[in-house]
């Protein structure tokens, strides 16, 4: 079978790709039936058949292999000039926003662990966080510092006008409708969600409990190690005033 490697995409805040139907997983070069959809393993040989190194992944068809999911961090594009002239574009995406019916455009700013922090939160301030997730597995994601509440659960119908191959969109997402319903379990504080894909997560916390750099990441391992995890900061109010971002503001949804 020839497996065609593209790169990863995904937002955190929006996270990775579209996903195709379940495949069988391949862990450690056995077939285990569909105990574990879309995963898989990669090993590279050398001539003799020696075990150079291995990779873990997703199926996303036959024919595709995607090594490791992203986890994007999104500004909003509020200029139109800002637009691209032509889609879709690498890194930005547009949506219907389901509580105005308005298309809003995103560009991506952060995907890479090592890239520059674009989150800063003011100490004790409360703040929604958008998890969007265009496809693939399932995600837990897990937000440091703070406990949060579930607000909506939402799906997109159609997530097809994601394109994979440039990693945009090339026409906007349709309103969500509403999605899965809260389960109890899923009531009250956490500070870990599982998304699935398709669905469009919102969550709302406080950030009191102290100052500093934070992280939020998918809790699958395999993800975390290789790229889905990004760092935020809260700042004191002190500091806060003194450090402006670009859009003018300190609190990020």
């Amino acid at each position: 079978m020839h497996l065609k490697t593209i790169r990863s995409t995904g937002l955190a805040l929006a996270a990775t790709l579209l996903g195709m139907a379940p495949a069988f997983a391949v862990t450690d070069g056995d077939l285990d039936g569909n105990t574990h959809p879309y995963v898989g393993l990669m090993v590279a040989q050398d001539a003799k058949g020696t075990p150079l190194w291995r990779c873990s992944g997703t199926l996303l068809s036959p024919t595709i292999y995607l090594t490791f999911p992203r986890m994007w961090e999104l500004r909003e594009i509020t200029d139109p000039a800002e637009l691209p002239t032509q889609l879709p574009a690498e890194g930005v995406i547009q949506l219907t926003d389901p509580a105005t019916g308005q298309v809003r455009s995103f560009r991506r700013v952060a995907s890479l662990f090592d890239d520059t922090t674009t989150f800063f939160i003011d100490h004790k301030r409360w703040a929604v966080w958008n998890l969007v997730h265009l496809g693939g597995p399932a995600h837990p994601i897990h937000i440091h510092m703070s406990q949060f509440q579930m607000l909506t659960r939402r799906a997109f119908e159609n997530v097809t006008p994601f394109d994979i191959a440039v990693g945009g969109t090339n026409q906007p997402l349709a309103t969500p409708v509403e999605g899965l319903s809260i389960e109890k379990y899923e009531e009250g504080w956490k500070d870990v969600f599982r998304v699935q894909p398709g669905e469009w997560v919102t969550v709302a916390g406080e950030f009191a409990g102290a100052t500093g750099e934070f992280m939020y990441h998918c809790h699958i391992l395999d993800h975390e190690d290789e790229g889905m995890m990004r760092p935020f900061v809260v700042h004191p109010s002190e500091v806060a005033r003194f450090h402006v971002h670009p859009g003018g503001d300190h609190g990020h949804s």
